[in-house]
């Protein structure tokens, strides 16, 4: 019984180090992971700068262009409106 028993605690010190191998292994791949993740958040938030930038771009732009669009008198097309002129000697 003796040999039985020390042939199950030598079967389970192989497992306990494979085990002990497979977790070593998971974690480095956590942490490439975590590292891989945290590029990835840095990049979706500069992107998201970007595009915040971008849009307030858009909203100025195009309001300057409807102040040109007034000051020169001008259409949805970019044509000049004709101006109409009143006199008084009818």
């Amino acid at each position: 019984q003796n040999a039985y028993l020390a042939s199950r605690i030598d079967g389970q010190e192989e497992e306990k180090n494979t085990w002990k191998a497979e977790i070593s292994k998971s974690c480095t791949k956590s942490g490439a992971l975590v590292a891989d993740n945290t590029q990835l958040r840095d990049e979706i938030d500069r992107l998201e700068e970007e595009v915040a930038t971008c849009q307030h771009d858009l909203v100025s732009y195009r309001q300057e262009l409807e102040y040109i669009k007034r000051e020169d008198v001008l259409d949805d097309a970019g044509r000049q409106r004709p101006v109409l002129i009143q006199s008084n000697d009818s």
